[in-house]
């Protein structure tokens, strides 16, 4: 069990004069409503009343028995004083209850997790745009295919450390790709296009900076639909294409991205992505993709 003092500053206020936490309310980074959570004050925590108010907040520490600290702002409307029903603000709370006077309380074990607590675990859904560059293989077809596809997917995940998170994404890539000087050449059994689709299994470990995050990852993509295909293309011997699984290959992609905090639990993200199948033959594939993310955390 742990025991919690919470050292407010208000300077209005006699020192030592105590408060507790009439309702679980939020500690704040900055006095605003808006401002970024850093965890929970459950209800019953007892408060000192020493420094000064901004507004609707105060100025909060919070004391565990490890040692540990966290300070940060809290809504006086959450406050009542010892003995007393009013908010140390002077407005009387007639919705809450009388409370019996005591200096501090046993809170439950679990208190550090709801003052401290940050997310865990995260999951999200992926949709975007992937501009594909797409090379078979020498000499029968050659040429560069370029085109626009999707991807669309979602993942789950979660953190190694606060700043390192592990994301497990499941995509579906439709890599298109077309060559106007194939389609001129006097050749007609040549195509002029290709189609063809890929489930992605990836890890991507990411690092974040403030909004910001870079991350790399290894995968799996399984060749799942053939479109189109030049009619023309003979690869080597062996390497006949007869299934779609008959593309599949390892993956890794690079990029970067930025993400939004929509509230204290959803955020949304966009990132760029770099993407090669790097054991394609007789094939290779290519992809820079845009993909917008809703995410949530726990």
């Amino acid at each position: 069990m742990l025991t919690t003092a919470v050292v407010l500053q208000a300077e209005e206020f006699s020192a030592n004069e105590e408060a507790r936490v009439i309702f679980e309310t939020d500690l704040r980074q900055r006095p605003k409503e808006d401002s970024r959570v850093k965890g929970r004050l459950p209800d019953g925590s007892v408060v000192i009343l020493v420094g000064k108010q901004r507004g609707d907040y105060q100025m909060v520490e919070v004391e565990l028995e490890d040692g540990t600290s966290l300070d940060g702002w809290v809504n006086m409307n959450a406050l009542q004083r010892m003995g007393g029903t009013g908010a140390p603000g002077g407005a009387p709370d007639p919705q809450k209850p009388r409370r019996r006077s005591r200096t501090r309380m046993v809170l439950p074990e679990d208190e550090s997790l709801l003052l401290r607590r940050k997310p865990s675990f995260f999951f999200g859904v992926n949709l975007g745009g992937n501009f594909a560059v797409i090379q078979p293989a020498q000499p029968v077809n050659p040429g560069t295919y370029t085109g626009v596809g999707f991807i669309a997917g979602g993942y789950a995940g979660f953190y190694l450390q606060d700043n390192v998170p592990l994301r497990l994404e499941v995509n579906y890539l439709q890599m298109n790709g077309s060559d106007p000087n194939i389609a001129s050449t006097a050749d007609p059994s040549l195509a002029d296009s290709l189609n063809y689709g890929f489930l992605e299994f990836a890890v991507v470990p990411a690092l974040t900076f403030n909004t910001l995050e870079v991350f790399a990852g290894l995968g799996f993509a399984l060749g799942i639909s053939i479109g189109d295909t030049p009619n023309g293309f003979q690869p080597n011997p062996g390497e006949e294409i007869n299934a779609a699984s008959d593309i599949s290959s390892l993956s890794a992609q690079v990029g970067a991205g930025v993400t939004f905090d929509l509230n204290r639990d959803t955020q949304m993200a966009v990132r760029g992505r770099y993407t090669i199948h790097i054991d394609t033959s007789p094939i290779l594939f290519m992809g820079f993709g845009v993909v917008a993310s809703l995410q949530l955390r726990g």
